[in-house]
């Protein structure tokens, strides 16, 4: 009698697993139908937040200036100070000389000028080249490194 008893249970347990698992195979394949429209609406989405915010061009056509290029060739050196390099310079980030610390341009300008500007359109330690500002001329950098020394009280 015990026998055919644990057979029953276990019978019972078995078909509770199995209606268990048909229960959750069903939901995931209904959870996981694909609605077209909502997957073509995401996919443009994405594209839209991952496209580059330029594009490099060569030849005839990166001849075309563009007009943020042609705002920064007549930019001021002032002015490109403010939009390249005030954001290291001002608060003294990563040991970037702050703009009228006479002291650190003082042990930079004394390696000579034609070395700062290298380094400045170069990089050098943790600045990039050129700041950041890949865009700009290199006299529009000696100009702003001229800038800066000036304000720290410093004449190149």
């Amino acid at each position: 009698m015990e026998d055919q008893e644990f057979i029953n249970n276990f019978s019972a347990v078995l078909a509770a697993v199995v209606a268990i698992v048909v229960f959750i195979f069903v939901l995931a394949i209904g959870l996981s139908s694909k609605d077209e429209t909502m997957d073509m609406a995401m996919e443009k989405r994405t594209k839209e937040r991952i496209a580059p915010i330029s594009r490099v061009h060569v030849g005839e056509v990166a001849a075309a200036a563009t007009p943020a290029a042609d705002a920064m060739a007549e930019a001021t050196p002032e002015q490109i100070y403010q939009s390249a390099c005030n954001a290291c310079h001002a608060a003294g980030v990563l040991e970037a000389p702050r703009l009228e610390d006479r002291a650190a341009w003082e042990t930079r300008y004394a390696q000579g000028l034609d070395v700062l500007y290298q380094s400045v359109i170069n990089g050098k330690g943790n600045m990039p080249a050129k700041g950041g500002r890949i865009d700009l001329s290199d006299d529009a950098i000696r100009k702003t490194v001229d800038y800066m020394l000036e304000a720290a009280g410093l004449v190149p």
